[in-house]
């Protein structure tokens, strides 16, 4: 079968084919924008421990990556914002996280989040956290017309990878049960 596969990829070869095949598995043009939530999507039930009234107020988080930057997926479809609040409503999320990585036209790899909380304390919670934690995690707040409600984008001055995000949002959970 490989063999045929790669006769099949004619003047592409091995490494082309893997190539095309690569880009099919992340190309998302033709998905929904629910759908490209859903594509690597995580959700935590419990933040920090359940017996805390600030730790039932972080139980439902959600957290999702996309390989596209936060302006093509909110440039999706022109109901992309309402899609992304429909879709943390129907998962009952209180916060829920967006965290792009993709590669610019200069073949720059690029990190943003888009962060909808369900209430401006608990925005203004995290971006406290956040703030605080800008060695980790240094956020550059992105100017993106047409965010509704408690919606925020932000570029990430620097690789960092989408588990040092969850263990942020771990340890955000655990400092606001205090």
């Amino acid at each position: 079968m490989a063999t045929l596969l790669i006769n099949g990829a004619g003047r592409f070869g091995c490494t082309g084919l893997h190539q095309i095949l690569k880009y099919k598995m992340y190309d998302v043009s033709d998905l929904k924008v629910g759908h490209i939530l859903r594509k690597d999507f995580k959700k935590w039930t419990r933040i920090g421990k359940s017996d805390s009234v600030a730790a039932e107020m972080l139980s439902y988080v959600g957290l999702t990556s996309v390989g596209i930057s936060i302006t093509q997926l909110l440039a999706h479809d022109e109901t992309s914002v309402q899609e992304i609040i429909h879709f943390q409503q129907g998962e009952k999320l209180r916060l829920f996280l967006i965290v792009s990585g993709y590669y610019d036209s200069e073949k720059n790899f690029k990190r943003e989040i888009l962060v909808c909380a369900e209430s401006p304390e608990l925005m203004r919670n995290l971006l406290q956290f956040f703030d605080s934690n800008a060695s980790q995690l240094p956020l550059k707040d992105l100017q993106q017309p047409g965010l509704e409600g408690e919606m925020r984008a932000f570029g990430i001055d620097k690789v960092t990878s989408r588990r040092t995000i969850e263990q942020l949002l771990e340890k955000f959970g655990k400092m606001v049960k205090r």
